[in-house]
C-alpha cells in the first residue's frame, strides 16, 4: 500500500484544480496563483494551490468585496 503524504495531497488537489478551474491567473491585489472555480449555484469562487478560498488568506480580500 502507498503511503499518503501531506506533499502527495497538495499535488493532489493542486491537480484537481487545474481541472476543474474555469481560470488561473495572478490575484490582481496580491500576485499569488488563483485558481476560479464555479460552484452549482454558477457564483466563481478563487482558490489557491492550497484549495483554500482566496478570500481567507489574501490580504487585501476587502478590495474585491461586494458592497
Amino acid at each position: 500500500m502507498t503511503e499518503v503524504t501531506v506533499e502527495t495531497l497538495r499535488e493532489n488537489i493542486h491537480r484537481l484544480l487545474e481541472l476543474v478551474a474555469e481560470e488561473k491567473r495572478e490575484c490582481k491585489a496580491c500576485g499569488a496563483t488563483i485558481y476560479f472555480v464555479v460552484h452549482k449555484s454558477g457564483k466563481r469562487a478563487p482558490y489557491t494551490g492550497d484549495a483554500l478560498n482566496h478570500f481567507i488568506d489574501c490580504p487585501r480580500a476587502k478590495e474585491f468585496r461586494k458592497k
